[in-house]
């Protein structure tokens, strides 16, 4: 017996090959159809190949999946953090720093003033870190804070030569 997806498949018109007739059977699938018919009867036929093939989907339902399908999961995580960032941490900090990019789950929070940078760093790293990674559902692991137009990849380096 066919799994349910071969079922629902071999009927879709979607999978007939392309001929002069677009949107016609081809002989193989005419074929199907034809024995289908045979044994479930003419009259019974529209009604049994109606129940085979799949739902018509909706236009709203398509765009979305082809958005998802494009749309970088990190991109997304950013936008619902920069939208937060106010209410994350607080109306003082949000006006002096700005979520600019994920990468290897880390947050960088691009701050122009090195003061505010090295407050940030100090006293409130840890602070903010945490309510991030609980906004984010830990998909977020660490914040960095970082002068504007720092790029990910030689902050990354450039924090692990400072380590022990």
């Amino acid at each position: 017996m066919p799994s349910e997806k071969s079922s629902n498949r071999w009927l879709s018109r979607s999978e007939y090959r392309q001929t002069s007739r677009h949107g016609h059977p081809s002989s193989r699938e005419a074929s199907r159809e034809r024995a289908l018919t045979d044994w479930i009867g003419e009259d019974r036929r529209p009604g049994v190949f109606a129940d085979l093939r799949p739902e018509a989907r909706t236009m709203t339902d398509l765009v979305q999946d082809v958005l998802d399908s494009v749309k970088n999961p990190d991109l997304a995580r950013l936008e619902k953090i920069q939208g937060a960032w106010p209410e994350l941490v607080g109306a003082d900090i949000a006006r002096q720093s700005r979520p600019s990019r994920i990468n290897k789950n880390l947050l960088y929070v691009e701050v122009p003033s090195s003061t505010w940078r090295f407050v940030l760093e100090s006293q409130h790293k840890a602070g903010i870190g945490a309510r991030v990674v609980a906004f984010t559902q830990n998909a977020i692991t660490g914040v960095l804070f970082v002068p504007p137009g720092i790029s990910p990849v030689s902050s990354t380096h450039h924090s692990r030569k400072g380590q022990p």
